[in-house]
């Protein structure tokens, strides 16, 4: 048996690019998924992905909710 651990983090960075120098806002969304072996509680897969300055923070999650989805799909932690 497993368990997940679903994380996500929406966060602003306020930089300057460079010359000439003007301040930048940007939007970032980052989804950290973890699965661990209940037995052993030992990390047995692991995804991490972020996107910068997204139109819609809810659109972005489902997004990347749907890939990290097909990726356990494909590496078999989850049934079609």
């Amino acid at each position: 048996m497993w368990y997940g651990c679903v994380q996500y983090f929406v966060y602003r960075d306020v930089g300057s690019p460079g010359p000439p120098s003007r301040p930048v806002t940007r939007q970032y969304v980052r989804l950290r998924t973890n699965i661990y072996n209940m037995a052993s509680e030992k990390l047995i897969w692991s995804a991490f992905s972020q996107s910068v300055d997204p139109d819609s923070v809810d659109t972005i999650l489902r997004e990347l909710i749907d890939a990290v989805i097909k990726q356990l799909m494909a590496d078999g932690f989850i049934g079609k």
